[in-house]
């Protein structure tokens, strides 16, 4: 069960930082606000909230991620936890 835990959050973690090294941002969550009506037409504000990690950030977690899953299967198959 322990064992499972930790090579699901290592591999989540591999795949984060995998991912954000190949996407340079990602957007997670766009709202559009109308402002007044003017006569040219309705002016639209769109906001959105970006992710955007620090280059360290990205190799952190898959370093992480791989070490977490490696350290996963040197565990003993049966733990009194």
């Amino acid at each position: 069960m322990v064992r499972a835990f930790f090579v699901a959050l290592g591999l989540s973690l591999s795949i984060v930082g995998a991912e954000s090294l190949l996407v340079e941002k990602a957007v997670l969550r766009e709202t559009t606000a109308v402002v007044k009506p003017s006569l040219l037409g309705p002016k639209v504000n769109f906001q959105q909230q970006e992710w955007n990690p620090p280059i360290w950030m990205r190799w952190g977690m898959l370093s992480t991620g791989t070490l977490v899953v490696m350290y996963s299967f040197t565990l003993p198959g049966r733990l009194d936890l």
